[in-house]
């Protein structure tokens, strides 16, 4: 299946950080001027043109990217609750930015999986794999298919692990339901 990945735009954390919101409520912020503006530029980028659907997590600021895709394009659009970011805590607990890099390093220094006989906080790599095969299966026939969806869902999809994905990324994938 061809999926073209498509990275968010820049969000607007600012109300997150005086709230402290917990990292459950964070999904709720909205994307920056910019933001809106890099989504405005990847929707007139020619590799989106062969998309057939677009797929969107459930995410503030997937979805207003993914509406702004939409716009230019013009296609079907569904949302998939299973295409949300990493669960970075499994606690639904307010994490302070260095909290939050320090789950981001710890989940990459053990390659997203969980110690012999530890849990960690954060979600498993497999786990991640999985409810993103389950999202996207349902829409094999529209391939290809155009998800907006979060960094860490694409790196671990594609292997992509480099930090420079920009915000509205975009980043051509055959996804391999066998693997």
């Amino acid at each position: 299946m061809k999926v073209i990945f498509v990275r968010h735009g820049e969000t607007d954390y600012s109300l997150a950080d005086q709230r402290e919101l917990t990292t459950i409520e964070m999904n709720f912020c909205p994307l920056t001027e910019e933001g809106m503006k890099q989504a405005e530029e990847a929707a007139i980028n020619q590799s989106l043109q062969p998309g057939n659907l677009i797929i969107s997590s459930p995410y503030t600021r997937a979805l207003q990217t993914a509406e702004i895709l939409n716009r230019q394009l013009e296609l079907p659009l569904r949302v998939e609750f299973d295409l949300h970011e990493w669960n970075i805590d499994l606690e639904g607990k307010y994490l302070s930015r260095e909290e939050q890099r320090d789950r981001i390093e710890d989940f990459f220094a053990h390659k997203g999986v969980y110690p012999e006989g530890e849990k960690k906080p954060w979600e498993s790599l497999g786990h991640l794999r999985k409810r993103f095969r389950g999202a996207i299966g349902k829409y094999r026939e529209y391939s290809p298919v155009i998800v907006v969806c979060h960094g860490m869902i694409i790196q671990c999809q594609t292997r992509f692990l480099d930090d420079g994905l920009p915000f509205c990324g975009i980043v051509n994938f055959d996804f391999d339901f066998k693997l």
